[in-house]
């Protein structure tokens, strides 16, 4: 943590300080940026460094896998990409992969990652039970449920 904090201030008296005009004008007009760049969550990844862009020059979506999801489905994914042609008004869209993503290896290899589906599903039955018999209690009472028990 003391890295981070020590970063920030490094950014706010060096960086921030050359840059004050830059984001004086974004906090002013907002931003207006002309890409959306949809790229992995992974750490190794770092968009406005591998393009040489400034800061309001990219709208970043970011996600395990760069995945995009079909449009009607719901979540933060699908809503950025819409926000961000519809709002912003973006003219180039791009999606940008990397090497070595533990996503797409495990796309590859379900077997992979087995452990990690078979403990959220089952954290989700879980869920789902308890969920269930609150229902049935509430039923049989004809009171709402607030999961005590009583």
């Amino acid at each position: 943590m003391e890295k981070l904090v020590e970063g920030v201030h490094t950014f706010r008296s060096q960086y921030f300080a050359n840059h004050r005009s830059l984001f004086r004008h974004l906090a002013e007009r907002g931003q207006k940026p002309e890409t959306l760049f949809i790229t992995c969550a992974d750490s190794r990844v770092v968009p406005n460094l591998i393009t040489n862009t400034e800061p309001g020059e990219l709208f970043l979506v970011r996600n395990v896998g760069n995945i995009v999801p079909r449009a009607n489905l719901p979540g933060g994914t699908a809503a950025a990409i819409e926000y961000a042609i519809e709002v912003l008004g973006v003219t180039d869209v791009i999606v940008c992969g990397h090497t070595h993503c533990g996503a797409m290896q495990a796309l590859l290899d379900p077997a992979s990652v087995e452990h990690l589906v078979r403990e959220e599903v089952g954290r989700a039955g879980r869920t789902g039970a308890g969920h269930r018999q609150r229902a049935l209690r509430s039923s049989r009472t004809g009171r709402a449920d607030d999961g005590g028990g009583r």
